[in-house]
This record gives C-alpha cells, sequence and structure tokens, in this order.
C-alpha cells in the first residue's frame, strides 16, 4: 500500500473472496483487493492485487505461515 499510495491520502477499498483450500492442517487462503484513489492531479485510479495466505493449525489455533500478493 505505501508504494501504491505514498502520501497521506484518503482511499476506498473492498476485499473480495477468492478462495479458500483446507489440506488437513494446512489452509491457502486467497483475496483480491481493489483499491480507489486519487493520484497528485486529481486523477482517479484503481489497483487490484490477489493476496494469498498459508495458514498452519497448531492445536486448536490457526497460525499464519507466510503471504505473498500478486498486483493485477
Amino acid at each position: 500500500m505505501k508504494q501504491l499510495v505514498p502520501k497521506h491520502n484518503s482511499c476506498t477499498f473492498k476485499i473480495e473472496r477468492a478462495g479458500i483450500r483446507l489440506l488437513g492442517e494446512v489452509a491457502l487462503t486467497q483475496y483480491i483487493i481493489h483499491v480507489n484513489f486519487s493520484e497528485t492531479a486529481g486523477v482517479k485510479k484503481t489497483q487490484s492485487s490477489r493476496i494469498t495466505h498459508t495458514w498452519v493449525k497448531d492445536g486448536a489455533c490457526w497460525k499464519l505461515l507466510g503471504g505473498m500478493s500478486y498486483d493485477k
């Protein structure tokens, strides 16, 4: 987000569920985040990114193992 909107700027975002895969004690989740903001010249811009997280079950709790994102 800091690379996308480096200065303080109001923006709106929407998080869209893209999928989940449960493989025993491991879960993979995917989301698409759509961010709408105005650039310095007042030009409105939309950026979407796909976020993937890997979760591992530890007893009764799920813990985040890692994640990555890709700008669409």
